[in-house]
């Protein structure tokens, strides 16, 4: 029997060669799907179908067969309908792989936050200028003893540019992965004398390099951010130690009028940042640093003074208080880790929007009345809030996607600080003497 002699007779509904609903160019067989009737020879392309079915049009598809088809001693079912025309999938070697619906809806829905943080912060997003890659591209470049000594001495009287000779372009900052590989390699060294062969005279320097190794490298990446290069590594470290400590002399101040227990830990964001902010207004109060680039890098330096010894300050208490050696590895490494996402983050964003009101004047109380500082300093302060909240945190979600916010804030702000030496570099906003 042959194939369609089989259809006719699984289904007796199915139109006869001659009966009403038949076509030459093929009729459904059981399973609805159109197939071609072997009994007749097709359609020539271009003819009319009188035995269309209502509703066909002269579109539809019309299957034609080879002549070998034709033949009645040929065995074996018909050949297949050639696909339908659609887009080439990529094949290997090159080629993107399409992305999936979830990937565009994540990252669509990561563009909206953005764009929400970004404009309720009044600052201006992230331009074509912006790349990591080209940010990042040179970090691990090989350098000379006399490169890392020619990045580290400037900001002097002798060895600040002149204005007009400054790049005011997005640099490729790299000293501080050097500072973060090798403090890193100083702590290895502390951790094996310590738990290794039992040394309890090197748990301070576990301690101590464990908390600054981190903060001091991001601090070096704003260093060499400041593309200005008018502050000297001798002011950065004074206020690290300096501005540091008086940030933590401020916040315990700022603890004890603060009488607010209902708030449990959330009430650092409050009290802390502004005490930090003070700092920073204190120590750094050259009227030749009157970028914003030089207020990213003052709050910078003040944020990683203080989680450097806020973080000493929780390993050392667990040193004293745990039951192995476990909680306190855990404590200095787990805050140096996200130190960056914290304290040097929010500072260098509120410090930076203060020298963008300020612009080298003077700090008047109108400064901080201005939407373009206290906006920032609000985020700032929600967001410690947030960080210190009882929020479910899922392996460090929470803190990853704050600390993003965070830096998002902060590029934004750096990159407005390039335009404003830009912008000081034409001939009605340089100075004489080049700052």
């Amino acid at each position: 029997m042959s194939p369609d002699d089989r259809d006719r007779a699984t289904d007796p509904r199915l139109p006869r060669p001659g009966e009403a609903g038949w076509s030459s160019t093929g009729w459904p067989d059981s399973a609805g799907r159109l197939r071609p009737d072997r009994a007749a020879p097709p359609t020539p392309p271009g003819w009319p179908d009188d035995n269309r079915r209502p509703g066909e049009d002269d579109t539809t598809t019309r299957f034609e067969l080879p002549l070998s088809d034709l033949d009645p001693t040929a065995t074996g079912p018909p050949p297949l309908p050639p696909p339908a025309p659609g887009p080439v999938p990529p094949t290997g070697g090159g080629g993107a792989e399409p992305r999936s619906a979830d990937d565009s809806s994540l990252r669509d829905r990561l563009a909206s936050i953005a764009e929400r943080v970004t404009g309720a912060a009044r600052v201006e997003r992230l331009d074509d200028s912006f790349s990591l890659r080209h940010l990042f591209g040179n970090s691990l470049s090989r350098r000379s003893q006399t490169d890392i000594e020619r990045e580290l001495m400037v900001g002097t009287s002798s060895t600040t540019p002149p204005l007009a000779s400054v790049r005011a372009e997005w640099p490729q900052p790299w000293l501080f992965a050097r500072t973060l590989l090798a403090t890193s390699a100083v702590f290895g060294l502390f951790l094996v004398g310590w738990t290794v062969f039992g040394a309890i005279t090197l748990l301070p320097g576990l301690i101590i390099v464990g908390s600054f190794a981190m903060p001091t490298a991001v601090l070096i990446f704003f260093f060499e951010i400041n593309v200005a290069r008018n502050v000297s590594i001798v002011d950065v470290l004074r206020m690290v130690f300096l501005g540091g400590a008086a940030s933590l002399v401020f916040s315990l101040i700022g603890f004890s009028l603060v009488d607010a227990p209902w708030l449990g830990a959330t009430v650092a964001g409050i009290v802390e940042e502004p005490a930090k902010l003070l700092a920073v207004v204190l120590v750094a109060r050259q009227p030749r640093h009157r970028f914003i680039l030089n207020g990213a890098l003052f709050g910078a330096a003040i944020g990683a003074g203080f989680a450097a010894f806020e973080s000493a300050g929780y390993a050392m208490v667990a040193a004293l208080f745990a039951l192995d050696n476990t909680e306190v590895i855990d404590s200095i490494i787990l805050r140096g880790v996200l130190s960056p996402l914290g304290h040097v983050a929010w500072t260098a964003m509120a410090a930076a929007a203060l020298w963008r009101v300020r612009d080298g004047a003077p700090l008047r109380l109108e400064h901080v009345r201005d939407p373009r500082f206290w906006r920032i300093m609000v985020l700032a302060v929600v967001l410690h809030t947030a960080w210190n909240s009882p929020i479910p945190d899922v392996l460090y979600l929470k803190h990853l996607l704050l600390g993003g916010l965070a830096w998002l804030v902060c590029l934004a702000l750096l990159q407005e600080g390039i335009g404003q030496i830009r912008r000081a570099q034409e001939p009605s906003g340089a100075r004489p003497d080049g700052h």
